[in-house]
């Protein structure tokens, strides 16, 4: 009977034993299971901030690059800054200058049409001298009676005396234009009416009545440009 009670306790021990071995197994498993997980866990989270740390570098590198350039930018904007604000104050001299020159040219033009219309005006007068046959009836439209007596002492030797008045009378007359008129070329021909032939004279006459009308229609497309160009630029302002 002693021997039955001692192999029945025996028996109690190892299966006692066999239970805890599969309890410890069950216990292992799981806490293998958990090792894994949690060994799985920390290589994801490793690798996410793997990655996060090299997209973090990636976007540091791409700011710091976008800084640069935009130093660089700047840089070359203010140094566009500076050369147009220089140009833009060399143009803006360069209009006021223009504007004064056109401003000028216009006051001039103004003042030379009336010149030019008197100087026409002399000419054509000088050519109906020219044309002329009635000697007396000319020189009293044109001269004192001083005048006319003064002037036949002079007469060259090679005019008939009605050459000579109509010579006079017409050299006297372009002087007193010209000297009314302030006209330069109304007093060379005056110089030359006094010592030339007549068919000189009246090919002088002819050369400046053309020279007369080309500067008048220089000087009125030159007007025209400073118009045009005020014109313009008032209209580039008030946009």
């Amino acid at each position: 009977p002693e021997a039955n009670a001692y192999e029945f306790q025996s028996g109690g021990v190892v299966a006692m034993l066999e239970k805890l071995r599969h309890k410890f197994q069950d216990q292992r498993l799981v806490v293998e299971k958990e090792e894994m997980n949690a060994k799985a866990n920390f290589e994801m989270l490793a690798q996410k901030l793997t990655d996060n740390i090299q997209e973090d570098k990636k976007r540091a590198a791409e700011k710091t690059a976008t800084k640069a350039q935009r130093l660089d930018d700047a840089a070359t904007a203010k140094g566009d800054l500076a050369s147009t604000e220089a140009t833009k104050a060399e143009d803006e001299k360069k209009l006021e200058e223009t504007i004064t020159a056109c401003q000028a040219k216009s006051v001039e033009f103004e003042q030379n049409q009336v010149l030019r219309a008197e100087e026409v005006k002399a000419i054509e007068q000088a050519s109906e001298i020219l044309r002329s046959d009635e000697v007396s009836g000319t020189a009293d439209k044109h001269l004192p009676a001083l005048v006319q007596a003064a002037s036949l002492v002079q007469l060259r030797g090679s005019d008939s005396p009605e050459d000579a008045q109509r010579r006079q009378r017409l050299t006297s007359f372009l002087e007193a234009r010209a000297k009314t008129t302030g006209s330069r070329y109304l007093a060379l021909i005056a110089t030359h009416a006094g010592a030339d032939p007549f068919a000189k004279v009246k090919t002088m006459i002819k050369d400046l009545i053309v020279k007369l009308m080309e500067q008048a229609n220089s000087e009125a497309d030159h007007k025209a440009y400073c118009d045009t160009e005020l014109a313009t630029n008032k209209q580039t302002r008030e946009i």
